[in-house]
């Protein structure tokens, strides 16, 4: 491309862009507000101020400035790319024939405490003619290498297939694990959203069902709730619906079994596509929010990271989108945050004759799928 004579170059600013990055070019400014520009005089007459509008020329010419004009664009579009490091090995995997997680492992849920990293997940086996689900846990000193609780699963929902449980998030509050978890019902009933505590994350009882709260429309397999302590508060967050809009829904609780009015903010505030599976991570003054986007136009999911500084005003600040090559069903990020960077943990499908599909009884409803890993290092933040 080319720039003639008289050809005009609009520059508009991409919503929420804040790449803090600088470039140093040589040239010169034309703007009549400069005693410099020829028609200075003339408009210093008909103008009390000069406006807004200013023109430049580089050193080099045509081909200098279009490429000052593409550098923002492209260094994120590279930062995209490359920011991402995925390790070659799966983080868990399903296990034996005939175990509790022969067939896939997905939805983490991760917790620091004190002296290394527990995750709670959940898998998913085929028994007979049935699917069962349950939770079990892994523990980690670095958030790299994961060794899987030798008596899982520790949770689960009930026997036989139509007992599921999706969205099993934890949380230390009290000197004790507390998890949310959503059961799906039937399609003409709300899922229904519970509690559960455990004094050491490996034997849980019931805390209760979360009631008056707006989850998710009849017939879904799961409103996806996110529960995390802060202090001596329990914050709950999903995404609900209304009049066939998305909302992302907050309530707090000081003893866990009364439950705030629901604040909610339209999702198109956050991100004109599709949202689903937020996490929320309180850091400091901020709170980092993780979820998955849905662009149908171009049939992509990306996990997205935002900050805000009252959950409200939402900025693209810290590890660039991570693009999923291919999304399972269920698709539930998790993240931990180091002085290094940020650690992602996402499920990857695999193909069914992957994991002896001769073996399984039946025709499988999904592919299973492993957990995987990918780490971003801070000098690759966007916004920064």
């Amino acid at each position: 491309m080319q720039l003639q004579p008289f050809d005009n170059v609009l520059i508009l600013r991409q919503p929420e862009f804040e790449l803090q990055r600088t470039v140093t070019v040589t040239g010169e400014v034309r703007y009549p507000g400069l005693e410099t520009h020829p028609g200075h005089e003339v408009a210093a007459k008909q103008m009390r101020r000069f406006g807004g509008m200013v023109s430049f020329t580089v050193r080099g010419g045509a081909a200098v400035a279009l490429a000052l004009l593409l550098w923002p664009a492209a260094t994120l579009s590279a930062g995209d790319k490359a920011s991402w490091q995925v390790a070659e090995q799966s983080v868990l995997t399903p296990g034996e024939f005939g175990s509790w997680d022969d067939f896939a492992i997905r939805e983490a849920s991760i917790v620091w405490t004190g002296n290394g990293f527990t995750m709670f997940y959940k898998a998913v086996a085929f028994s007979g003619q049935e699917r069962t689900c349950g939770i079990g846990i892994a523990r980690s000193t670095d958030g790299v290498t994961w060794q899987k609780f030798k008596d899982n699963p520790i949770f689960t929902p009930g026997a036989g297939e139509d007992e599921q449980v999706a969205s099993f998030t934890a949380t230390k509050w009290n000197d004790q694990f507390w998890a949310v978890f959503a059961v799906p019902q039937d399609e003409d009933e709300k899922p229904q959203v519970e509690l559960a505590r455990s004094d050491d994350g490996i034997v849980w009882q019931p805390a209760g069902r979360i009631e008056g709260l707006p989850f998710e429309t009849p017939g879904s397999m799961s409103s996806q709730p996110c529960l995390y302590a802060e202090g001596q508060i329990l914050h709950l967050w999903w995404v609900g619906r209304s009049n066939d809009k998305a909302f992302l829904c907050h309530s707090i609780s000081r003893d866990a079994k009364k439950w705030t009015p629901t604040t909610m903010q339209p999702t198109t505030e956050i991100d004109s596509r599709e949202m689903s599976a937020v996490r929320i991570y309180p850091s400091g003054n901020y709170y980092v929010l993780v979820y998955a986007a849905h662009d149908e136009d171009k049939n992509r999911f990306s996990i997205v990271t935002k900050i805000s500084r009252e959950a409200r005003s939402w900025f693209s600040k810290g590890p660039p989108e991570f693009a999923i090559e291919r999304p399972p069903r269920g698709l539930i990020p998790a993240m931990i945050f180091t002085a290094e960077g940020a650690r992602l943990f996402f499920p990857e499908t695999l193909p069914v004759k992957e994991i002896d599909a001769g073996k399984l009884p039946g025709k499988p409803p999904s592919r299973g799928c492993v957990l995987r890993t990918a780490f971003c290092p801070k000098s690759a933040y966007v916004g920064y």
